[in-house]
């Protein structure tokens, strides 16, 4: 749509020539807290960078910041702005990221969440008409992103919701780096030592947010199934932290009082989580961390919402294909079934050895951050390629003031508007793992 403005046809000539080589990419951090599509973003810069491009990363300050520290032992440049508080200081905010992307001859964007897709949206891509490529990793269609620029996101479902939008939509499910995520690369033998694990104990591992949202139901399940198992052999670790830990650590104290014992210990946020993994017998989780366990050989209980907890195998992987890592389900005890999944990995050793084996070879195959970042190169090129267009620019802003507006009122009215809510999320139809873990 439209003709091309703001940028020289003779830049945008340059910019495909360099689409297959050396591009000038902005990838944003849309948190500073630990997380697994924060500590992706940052693993795939890193990426970008070996594979010679040039990568700065952008990112809004906030009172907590563990993220900076990571971008800055991975050695990337960073563009940090102050937490706008009002009209005049987004505006300023708005500026200072147009004249960086001009300064810096940037030649795509890439966002990751709610407030730096807006701000690179009028600012890198209204006012310097930088191209703009949008990432999508929650379960459900987030409404906000525009709806005419590339989209990248991790599931066919978000894919098929998306099927309606003007801009192209590319699947990637969220890539790990197989190479820095691997058995034996951290101290893991030291880690059980400091919860004093003896060879005979059996490690149960938990790395993730403290949340509420989507985190939470499975964190109290495996809490509680930790008791259900009462077995002196089995500890539970909890690395993170987040807005739920108060919950968190009322339960894990509860626990240990009933058992008489520490059993579920709390290791708070660790900025490089990866002694964790390789200390683990059995981790439990989803999305990237059930990849990052996968490729430290690890077995691994995806969990969800509604009591869902299911083994990672190769018979119920392929219902993980249309979802991600991740699942509902019909809202049963999940104590139950998380305890059952548990106790028959933890009496057959040999099971736990064959997953963790056949779950890093899924990891390289699969989701390996080589693969992901020529997709990305790929959906860089095509976004670079398009011409900009102030018609589709305006229609995209309306629609976003439209999805954003509401919030902020809301907010303004005292509620609260989180990212991420699974409301009305249910397995696709095809999907055979709910009646498979109703089997309790």
């Amino acid at each position: 749509m439209g003709h091309e403005t703001g940028v020289k046809s003779k830049d945008r000539t340059d910019a495909r020539h360099r689409a297959h080589h050396r591009l000038r990419i902005v990838i944003c951090l849309h948190r500073l807290i630990l997380g697994g599509d924060i500590i992706n973003a940052i693993e795939m810069a890193v990426r970008l960078r070996d594979r010679g491009h040039e990568v700065t990363l952008f990112a809004i300050h906030e009172e907590v910041e563990p993220a900076l520290d990571l971008a800055r032992d991975a050695g990337l440049p960073m563009l940090v702005v102050d937490q706008p508080r009002g009209i005049r200081s987004r505006l300023r905010v708005i500026r200072e990221v147009a004249a960086f992307v001009r300064d810096r001859h940037i030649d795509v964007v890439h966002t990751f969440g709610h407030r730096d897709t807006y701000t690179m949206f009028v600012g890198a891509h209204g006012l310097a008409h930088v191209p703009l490529v949008a990432n999508d990793y929650s379960m459900t269609l987030s409404a906000s992103r525009p709806r005419r620029t590339p989209l990248v996101v991790g599931t066919r479902r978000v894919a098929d919701e998306a099927s309606g939008r003007r801009g192209p939509v590319t699947v990637l499910e969220p890539p790990i780096d197989t190479e820095v995520n691997a058995p034996g690369v951290a101290d893991g033998a030291a880690f059980r030592r400091s919860l004093a694990i003896g060879p005979d104990d059996l490690l149960l591992v938990i790395v993730g947010r403290l949340a509420r949202v989507l985190k939470l139901p499975g964190l109290l399940a495996s809490i509680e199934a930790v008791v259900r198992l009462d077995d002196r052999r089995v500890t539970l670790a909890i690395v993170g932290d987040g807005d739920a830990r108060e919950h968190v650590t009322s339960c894990a104290s509860a626990a240990n009082a009933t058992l008489g014992r520490r059993s579920v210990v709390l290791m708070g946020q660790m900025l490089d989580s990866r002694a964790a993994y390789d200390a683990a017998d059995i981790v439990l989780g989803m999305g990237h961390s059930a990849l990052r366990a996968m490729s430290f050989a690890k077995p691994v209980i995806v969990l969800g919402d509604g009591g869902f907890a299911v083994t990672l195998e190769p018979g119920t992987l392929p219902g993980f294909a249309y979802d991600g890592i991740y699942g509902v389900g019909d809202g049963g005890d999940a104590a139950a079934r998380v305890s059952q999944e548990l106790r028959a990995l933890i009496d057959d050793p040999q099971l736990r050895t064959r997953l963790g084996a056949w779950g890093r070879s899924v990891a390289i195959r699969d989701f390996s951050m080589e693969r992901a970042a020529a997709v990305w190169e790929e959906t860089y090129a095509s976004a670079i390629t398009e011409p900009w267009s102030a018609i589709d620019w305006c229609l995209d802003a309306v629609w976003m003031a439209r999805q954003y507006l509401p919030g902020k009122v809301k907010l303004l009215l005292g509620g609260h508007v989180e990212e991420g809510r699974t409301t009305g999320w249910t397995p696709a139809p095809s999907d055979d793992r709910a009646a498979t873990n109703t089997n309790t």
